[in-house]
């Protein structure tokens, strides 16, 4: 397998290939008319404001009924001001989702609707900005370089493409999802007779259930699980009660002992972020593994799944991993920078673990895990 750097070359001309067939018609249909205007000044705006100018389409202006004034460096106008000043102006609709009303609406307006675009649907996923990926190339080349198995590289090239192609990685782990059965690799880690699993983000309870599965139910097993929202954690009280070995601790899992901004959604899938135009946001209690298992037998495996504070309840668990070397499998996705900087984490911690990288779910951006034992 070539290095990183020529695998990132070959993904970028791959790129541009894309691109050019994606918006080659409007890319030519631009050139028909002496200005251009964007409609929806949301995130695939500044996606598609990046390519134009990349293929040198000067955007004159861009539309949206909820913003004013400059954004992205380009003058911002409403619907009514669009009708009446830029009548003969190509108009690309980046609001994918909402194509349809938009031309309703323009249409009502009296915009003529043959001077309308849409984007290619898949700009959702595709094409962040160029210089995205920047940010992280040398992150990237870090890890790629850490594993030696092709893969482990090969999931890493799947992330990267994902990012650059908006093309969703194939499943690589040959387990099961239901239940999360993927997190317990029998061919990767060595079981012992008596496991005690520390399982970080419980939602609902089946990732618990399935390693009991996994484990036919070994009575000296041992299972502490972690939720923070205050409904998932009543519930995972009640779908496991009927497991006497299974501990549910209402906590969320940190670096340190606190109290933190918790987005709370009711239990319909919990952050570990603050988004305050959603839901309600509450105060929860945090502690570390290191704090919590001080006069515990500690853990064999922790497998962590805490949509993207996985970094910081590595470091919350330092003294465990340098001291006990548990199995772990961490949820490596959240964040474009998990991908190296979970690596780093953990190997800074102790030098001496082996790593494997797995994609998990197939053609969905979601469930890429790092195995260390």
């Amino acid at each position: 397998m070539n290095n990183y750097n020529n695998e990132y070359e070959n993904i970028l001309r791959e790129r541009k290939s894309v691109i050019e067939n994606l918006f080659g018609d409007i890319f030519q249909i631009s050139k028909k008319y002496s200005s251009v205007v964007l409609y929806g000044g949301g995130e695939n705006c500044c996606k598609v404001l990046n390519i134009c100018e990349q293929y040198n389409v000067k955007i004159d202006a861009i539309c949206d009924k909820y913003k004013s004034g400059n954004l992205y460096g380009v003058n911002v106008i409403s619907p009514s001001e669009l009708c009446n000043d830029y009548k003969q102006s190509l108009v690309i609709i980046t609001c994918i989702a909402n194509t349809a009303q938009v031309r309703n609406e323009l249409n009502t307006l009296g915009f003529n609707l043959n001077n309308t675009i849409a984007c290619p649907y898949n700009i959702n996923w595709l094409m962040l900005p160029d210089d995205f990926m920047n940010t992280y190339f040398d992150g990237y080349k870090y890890t790629f370089d850490v594993f030696g198995d092709e893969h482990s590289k090969n999931v890493i090239l799947a992330r990267t493409r994902l990012y650059l192609l908006g093309e969703f990685p194939k499943q690589t782990s040959k387990l099961p999802i239901e239940m999360s059965m993927y997190y317990f690799d029998a061919e990767f880690f060595d079981f012992g007779e008596r496991e005690i699993f520390v399982q970080a983000g419980c939602y609902d309870g089946e990732t618990v259930k399935g390693f009991i599965n996994f484990r036919n139910n070994v009575p000296a097993d041992l299972i502490y699980t972690f939720e923070s929202e205050y409904t998932m954690y009543k519930k995972c009280c009640n779908d496991l009660s009927e497991y006497p070995n299974v501990i549910v601790c209402n906590k969320g899992l940190w670096s340190e002992q606190t109290e933190l901004d918790f987005f709370s959604d009711g239990g319909t899938g919990g952050s570990s972020f603050v988004r305050k135009q959603y839901g309600e946001v509450i105060k929860i209690p945090v502690t570390s593994l290191d704090i919590f298992f001080e006069n515990k037998e500690p853990p064999t495996f922790i497998q962590f799944d805490i949509e993207g504070a996985e970094k910081e309840a590595l470091l919350g668990a330092r003294n465990i991993i340098s001291k006990y070397k548990p199995k772990l499998a961490v949820s490596i996705y959240h964040k474009p920078e998990d991908l190296y900087e979970l690596v780093k984490t953990i190997l800074d911690i102790n030098k001496n673990y082996s790593m494997l990288l797995e994609h998990c779910y197939d053609n969905n951006p979601h469930e890429t895990v790092l195995f260390c034992k």
